[in-house]
C-alpha cells in the first residue's frame, strides 16, 4: 500500500506546473479579473508570487516527508484540498465562458488525478475517515484567497523591492 508521505513531494511539482500553464497564458489569465485588480497583475509579480508559492509548498512537502509529523501532514493535506478545490474552480470558469481558460488543462491532466489519488491513499491506506477529509477540505477553502493574497502581497513586495535596488 502506498503511504500518503510517498505523494507528498509530488505536491510542488503539480503545483509548480500548474502555476506554470497559468503564467505562460498571463493575459488570458488576467483577463478573469476585475480591470481594478488585473493592473496589479503584471508578469514580474505573478511570476515571484509562483515561485514563491511553489518554494513554500516544497518547504512543507519537503519537511513532512522528513519529519513526518501530524501537523505537519495536516498542513500539507490542507494544501492538497485547497489545490484540488482551485482545480474545480478552473474546470468550473471553463465551462462558464465555454473556453478552456488558463490552468484548466493541468488541472484536468494533472491536479484534478493527483487529489483523487491523495483521497484514495488516505482513505484505504491510511484509513482516514471522509468527515475527516472534508474538515480539512474545508479548511482548503479560505486558504486558497489567504494564500493568493499573501503570495501576491511578498511578489510585489519582491518586484518593488527589485526596482529600487535597480535604481
Amino acid at each position: 500500500m502506498m503511504s500518503i508521505y510517498v505523494l507528498g513531494p509530488l505536491f510542488p511539482i503539480i503545483l509548480g506546473i500548474h502555476n506554470v500553464e497559468e503564467y505562460f497564458r498571463h493575459d488570458d489569465f488576467i483577463q478573469s479579473y476585475p480591470p481594478r485588480i488585473a493592473r496589479w497583475l503584471t508578469r514580474p509579480i505573478i511570476r515571484s508570487a509562483m515561485v514563491l508559492l511553489t518554494l513554500a509548498t516544497a518547504a512543507v512537502s519537503l519537511l513532512t516527508w522528513i519529519y513526518r509529523t501530524p501537523w505537519l501532514l495536516d498542513i500539507s493535506l490542507i494544501a492538497d484540498f485547497a489545490l484540488m478545490l482551485n482545480a474545480f474552480s478552473h474546470v468550473g470558469r471553463s465551462l462558464l465562458h465555454h473556453s478552456l481558460t488558463p490552468g484548466t488543462l493541468s488541472a484536468l491532466c494533472l491536479v484534478l488525478p493527483y487529489s483523487l489519488l491523495v483521497v484514495a491513499t488516505l482513505r484505504l491506506s491510511e484509513g482516514m475517515s471522509w468527515s475527516a477529509m472534508f474538515r480539512l477540505m474545508a479548511l482548503g477553502i479560505p486558504m486558497i484567497p489567504v494564500a493568493v493574497l499573501v503570495f501576491l502581497a511578498l511578489g510585489y513586495a519582491l518586484s518593488f523591492a527589485r526596482r529600487t535596488t535597480a535604481r
